[in-house]
Parts: structure tokens; C-alpha cells; sequence
């Protein structure tokens, strides 16, 4: 962790559903990537169970400034096939949190908000 940012603590549920995997990730965009358009640095979650109405799983991560992608796929167990993906967006400025679904993010804009998040912690540079 590093001490000069104020954290946004980011807690999300991922349901389990009967017959299907899941795969989800928190990751911090840190720029554009060759090979899958996005480079992203892994977040590690606190991970814990919850058991009764909603049988689910509840992850946790402190996020900083920039910008992050929440990844949610499931998969059917047997074949394999993606049932369901979810995306979503989320820049922190200042502990301040802005939320975007995948719809309202285009690739282009991620990568002009990362580096002007970029600028402004490197070179204390605002737009």
C-alpha cells in the first residue's frame, strides 16, 4: 500500500449459480497493451463466503487514483461456453470514486483517463 493516496474501499458479491464456473478480477489499467489492448495490473482480494439467501462470494480490495476494470464471466461447467460476462469501470481521483458500465466506456477513453490520471500523480499536472 502506498501511504501518499487516499484509498476507496471497493467490496462487490459474486453470486454462485448452479451448473457454471465464474471468473472475475480487479484490475488497475496502467496503459495500452500489444496483445490485449489493455495492459492491467492484477489486484489480490480479501475473499470470504457467504452462505443462506444469496449463496455467494464477497471479495474486497482498497483501490487508489486511476483507473480500474471489474471483470465477471461465467462459464457452463460441462462445455465450457460463456453464459455471461460483466464489465465494469471504475476511476478514483482524490478518494473519490466514479463508477461507468461497460457501455459508457470506450477503449480510447480508457486510455486518455489513465494517462491523465498518469500526469497528474507524476507531474501534479490537471486538466
Amino acid at each position: 500500500m502506498r501511504p501518499d493516496y487516499d484509498y476507496v474501499d471497493f467490496n462487490y458479491q459474486v453470486e454462485r449459480i448452479e451448473g457454471a464456473r465464474v471468473s472475475y478480477y480487479v484490475a488497475r489499467i496502467t496503459g495500452p497493451d500489444p496483445n490485449y489492448r489493455l495492459r492491467r495490473y492484477f489486484l489480490q482480494q480479501e475473499r470470504s463466503t457467504v452462505y443462506g439467501k444469496c449463496n455467494c462470494e464477497q471479495f474486497y480490495c482498497q483501490l487508489y487514483d486511476g483507473i480500474f476494470e471489474v471483470s465477471l464471466k461465467y462459464y457452463d461447467k460441462e462445455t465450457g461456453e460463456l453464459l455471461s460476462r460483466k464489465r465494469q469501470w471504475i476511476v478514483v481521483l482524490d478518494g473519490d470514486e466514479y463508477d461507468y458500465d461497460d457501455e459508457e466506456m470506450n477503449y480510447q477513453y480508457v486510455l486518455y483517463t489513465a494517462g491523465m490520471l498518469a500526469l497528474q500523480s507524476q507531474w501534479g499536472y490537471s486538466a
